[in-house]
Formats: C-alpha cells, structure tokens, sequence
C-alpha cells in the first residue's frame, strides 16, 4: 500500500491492512446490489450483485485481456484493425497500476482478505463465468 495517495494507508503494509478495520469487505457485492452503507452483506445481495452483473454488465477480464478488449470493440462498435500498439500500451498502463506485492494464494494474508470479501470472491467466480456465457 505504500504507492497509495491515502495517507493512513501509506505506511501500511498490506499484511497490516488485511488484519485492520480498514480492509474493505464485499464492497463489489454491496455496491452492485447498492447497499454500500449496509452493517452485513447477506445472501440476498450476492443473488441481487449477480443479477446486476448479469444483465447490466459486458464481463472483461485482465487474464484474457485481448479477448476482452476484442469483445468491447465488437459490442460497442469501435474501430477494427491492427491495435497491437494500443493493446500494448493499455497492458502497459495497467501493469503499472498493478505493481503491488501479489497476494500468495493459501497464506494469511491471502486468508484474512478472503474472509473478509466471501461474496466479493464468489462474485468474482460468477463473473468468470459469465466471461465464458458471454462469448
């Protein structure tokens, strides 16, 4: 967390962060089933989280960047043609965003994040599986 703009976050590690009251939790979940400010995220608002992914949402994934770029061309009706380039520099910009220190599946960290964003983990595999129901 030390590239953060957020000052109460820049000194932390994200070890320190995955064990604080400051970790998010759910927030996909929440906010696509618009209950953001709730105390708990139920069952309910994953079932309404999947629902707005389903028919509101054209799925892309960064593991399948070029096919996802490629779906949103053709959906959207953007140019066609060689973007190589453009594909290059967009992965680029994204990877630089992305620099932080990888979070080791099965490790604490790894752990106390996952239990804290259950729905937003199940959320991310129904989106993958709409990524799949989408081409």
């Amino acid at each position: 967390l030390r590239n953060s703009n957020n000052e109460k976050f820049r000194d932390m590690t994200i070890e320190e962060y995955a064990k604080s009251d400051k970790a998010e939790s759910d927030w996909m979940t929440r906010s696509l089933s618009q209950k953001l400010s709730a105390p708990v995220v139920k069952e309910e608002d994953l079932i309404e989280a999947k629902e707005f992914l389903r028919t509101k949402c054209l799925v892309g994934l960064m593991s399948n960047f070029d096919e996802s770029k490629k779906r949103f061309e053709r959906y959207f009706g953007w140019g066609t043609g060689n973007f190589s380039c453009e594909n290059e520099i967009m992965k680029d910009l994204f990877a630089h965003k992305l620099k932080y220190k990888k979070v080791r599946p099965g490790s604490a960290t790894y752990k106390a994040l996952a239990s804290r964003n259950r729905y937003d983990m199940m959320l991310y595999e129904y989106a993958m599986e709409l990524f799949e129901e989408q081409k």
